[in-house]
């Protein structure tokens, strides 16, 4: 890989630090600003879903404009807002600051993800999408440690300034130490909504974003059900965050650098989709402590598998001309897809007595998503693929 991907990684793990430290500390608000933890939750809300509906239109445009400049752009939209929620203290300035951020993320985010896509080759990108996660998952330890730090010397609006510089440090960094490839330049200066079209008729892709709505709709427990699951057998649920995140940072690229070497995304996209879903039922079957570890081990390596596959997947089923814009599209499963597995596991695990029923029923959702990629992305989609001429994952 080329060292411009490396700094692209840095950048990563700078901008998602400043994400991870401001966002816990959105609930401090209720003391700062003397406002309703329902009035924060509507805060929380605007930033998530303008971060992930947004990429429907700004991804097509980062195709358009050119990714490096509309990651540029992004973040330094979002840093904006973020060191704006510092200095204002009118709600409705807290919510338009708060939109700014979440836009700002919207704006950023597919075309960053296409920048390091097409920065290497693409037997690599599962690699690349590997060294990304493990600058996310050493960014969700450092960011949550100084959160605790300004709430230790009672600075809380200091965090958000922090956070705001964080995102435009990373700006300078990508603008003066990155060159954008070929494919990451401007392609038109004109906006067509034929690309939605061409994403619509990409069955690949469409069966992809279900798989991943599924996913999602999953992977929301590891912030829902399962901590509050942890609480009945140690005071410490912090520790199912730890696990998640040493796995992730020790583990995620190691594992993207096999993957790329065996270069067979079915191997580890069935590994995965065995393990992620295997891990509920482990929750349910063995009662405590021991099977909370056992099952947050497997749902780490599962994912471990899962998520840079994908992401590969996402861009090597776009054109280098339209990968910001699939990306962008691909944000639906996380932004439908995480919001209902959490209101169910709300439901489930607030209303019904029985954790194992809970856990048993997303055993049951695990093994719908294990029986659509074997009948729709491994027998339908890989027999298809690995065909044609089409050298999308497998070299000739």
């Amino acid at each position: 890989m080329h060292k411009q991907t490396y700094i692209i990684a840095f950048c990563i793990f700078i901008l998602a630090t400043g994400g991870f430290a401001a966002m816990p500390l959105f609930v401090e608000m209720t003391q700062i600003h003397g406002i309703s933890l329902v009035q924060v939750g509507l805060m929380t809300a605007i930033y998530i879903l303008a971060q992930k509906v947004t990429p429907l239109l700004f991804g097509p445009l980062g195709d358009q404009i050119g990714h490096k400049k509309m990651a540029c752009l992004g973040e330094f939209v979002r840093g904006i807002g973020f060191i704006g929620l510092a200095f204002v203290s009118p709600y409705f300035l807290l919510l338009v600051f708060t939109a700014l951020a979440g836009i700002g993320g919207g704006i950023a985010g597919p075309s960053l993800k296409a920048f390091i896509m097409l920065s290497v080759k693409e037997r690599y990108r599962p690699m690349v999408s590997s060294l990304r996660a493990t600058a996310s998952n050493a960014a969700v330890v450092v960011g949550p440690t100084l959160a605790g730090v300004a709430i230790f010397f009672n600075y809380i609006k200091g965090i958000f300034i922090i956070a705001g510089v964080c995102y435009l440090i990373g700006v300078c960094l990508i603008l003066f130490f990155t060159k954008a490839s070929a494919g990451s330049t401007a392609n038109s200066k004109t906006f067509s909504l034929s690309v939605y079209k061409e994403i619509g008729q990409n069955k690949r892709f469409i069966n992809l974003l279900i798989y991943m709505f599924l996913t999602w709709f999953l992977y929301a427990q590891l912030f829902i059900t399962i901590p509050d699951y942890a609480r009945l057998f140690t005071n410490h649920v912090e520790q199912v965050f730890l696990i998640n995140g040493m796995m992730g940072i020790l583990l995620q690229y190691p594992t993207g650098v096999v993957m790329s070497k065996v270069n067979n995304p079915n191997v580890f996209l069935t590994l995965g989709t065995i393990l992620f879903p295997f891990s509920f039922f482990i929750l349910g079957f063995i009662q405590g402590q021991f099977g909370l570890y056992i099952g947050i081990i497997l749902f780490t390596l599962g994912e471990l598998f899962m998520f840079p596959t994908v992401e590969a997947m996402v861009a090597d089923f776009s054109s280098d001309k339209s990968m910001a814009a699939y990306f962008g599209v691909s944000s639906l499963g996380d932004g439908l897809g995480r919001p209902a597995g959490s209101f169910l596991g709300s439901i489930l695990f607030g209303m019904v007595p029985s954790y194992s029923f809970g856990w048993y029923v997303f055993s049951f959702v695990g093994f719908g998503l294990f029986l659509y990629y074997f009948i729709f992305l491994r027998v339908i989609f890989f027999r298809a693929y690995t065909s044609t001429a089409d050298k999308v994952f497998i070299e000739s």
